[in-house]
């Protein structure tokens, strides 16, 4: 029997990925309240998070200490669809709603005239977890095939072990700090050096409840898959002239081979200290700030992760039918409703991050993706900003039958975001 239930689980573990919680191909581009209200802040001049959307420009901005802070609410709703009649269990709509209340990030920097340090701390990637209460389809399908194996050796149906229900739990955090600095080289041009540091937990746990044969009661899979690596972020700005500037980042791809601790496991297949790659991708964000006029601003961006050279270990964390390249690009408009107080904004994101009918499983589905955010500064005195943000991501809807019955993917994300700034 657990011959058979190690070919069951390894088949169904390798096909619902590391992790049960992705986005941005575990990149998260939301790193503060000032991104969410615009959504575009790859080419910003201001604010303290530019210390990780365009570091260079911190050498361009006020002299003296910025300390920005921010935090998430997320209200997510993920459902997977399936159609698989034969096996009740696994077969209908199955959800998540479970909301992520804490995704924070502080940035900190000091401009000393020509040259900016700065350092952060956040959650660069994952930042959340989903629950199905009723399982997943995937998960389910090979829970109750496990509960079959041994009926199907023998023929004995004192061996059948029917699976009645599943509870599937997954949560994904990288932490990230950032520590370095920029240097005007003119009243132009403006480069930055930075380090980043980037910590990763993944945990999953099966909580599934059978009926009868050897199997008969609950029972449990718990494991834990941890990793760190270092990586290098490089930053130009270019000061085009009064009106126009444009910011440059180019972060290097950061390995992490992950280590599994195993907690609990029924079935016997999961490999204690089991390691594995997935490298987090290489990033170029690429963005302008233009103003039109002195109340009227327009940001375009790009950003674009590197998954094919992620991707080259043939032992790594992805599949290998991911794109080569998952991108973002958006636009956003800011304008001042009362200068000097109070500026509004408006912004459009589109992601296509890379994934696929080839790709989507119960455990990572990157679906293509339609963001809007807006928001509002206010600066009550003048070395306070406080900032509102808010914005919904339509998922646009995936399907696969890469395990053999018809799945269907979607997502919806309401993100509300409060930070605030202060300056010495």
């Amino acid at each position: 029997m657990k011959k058979v239930l190690k070919v069951v689980f390894f088949t169904l573990l390798a096909l619902s990925g590391s992790s049960l919680f992705a986005g941005s191909i575990d990149y998260l581009s939301n790193q503060s309240a000032e991104y969410v209200r615009i959504f575009n802040r790859n080419g910003a001049l201001q604010g303290a998070d530019i210390a990780h959307y365009n570091p260079a420009a911190t050498a361009f901005m006020t002299q003296g200490f910025h300390v920005q802070a921010s935090n998430q609410f997320l209200l997510k709703n993920y459902e997977i669809k399936s159609d698989l009649p034969t096996v009740e269990v696994a077969d209908g709509s199955f959800e998540s709603t479970e909301p992520t209340l804490l995704l924070p990030n502080i940035y900190a920097v000091y401009n000393g005239g020509k040259w900016a340090a700065f350092a952060s701390f956040g959650v660069t990637a994952g930042g959340g977890s989903v629950v199905y209460d009723d399982g997943t389809p995937e998960y389910n399908a090979g829970l109750y095939q496990a509960g079959m194996a041994a009926y199907a050796e023998t023929g004995n149906i004192a061996y059948a072990s029917a699976l009645t229900s599943n509870k599937v739990e997954g949560s994904s955090m990288y932490l990230a700090g950032t520590l370095g600095g920029a240097y005007a080289i003119n009243d132009m041009f403006s480069v930055s050096l930075a380090a980043k540091y980037v910590n990763s937990t993944k945990s999953t746990t099966v909580e599934a409840t059978y009926e009868g044969g050897p199997l008969d009661g609950k029972q449990k899979m718990e494991y834990e898959d941890t990793a760190s690596g270092f990586g290098g972020i490089l930053g130009v700005d270019v000061r085009v002239n009064s009106q126009l500037n444009i910011g440059l980042r180019i972060e290097s791809e950061i390995a992490l081979e992950y280590e599994r601790d195993v907690k609990k496991d029924f079935s016997s297949t999961l490999e204690d200290g089991a390691k594995m790659d997935r490298d987090l991708p290489a990033v170029i964000g690429l963005g302008a700030e233009y103003k039109i006029n002195d109340k009227f601003m327009v940001r375009p961006t790009f950003q674009g992760y590197m998954i094919g050279w992620a991707n080259e270990s043939k032992e790594d964390g992805y599949s290998e039918d991911y794109d080569d390249l998952g991108w973002e690009a958006g636009i956003g408009f800011e304008y001042s409703v009362m200068p000097g107080f109070m500026v509004a904004s408006l912004g459009y994101l589109y992601s296509d991050l890379g994934g696929n009918e080839d790709t989507y499983s119960d455990g990572e589905y990157a679906l293509d993706a339609h963001s809007i955010g807006t928001g509002f500064k206010l600066t009550p005195a003048p070395n306070v900003d406080v900032t509102l943000g808010v914005s919904g991501t339509f998922y646009t809807e995936g399907e696969s039958d890469a395990i053999g019955f018809d799945e269907t993917f979607n997502k919806r994300v309401i993100n509300i975001a409060l930070g605030a700034e202060y300056r010495i």
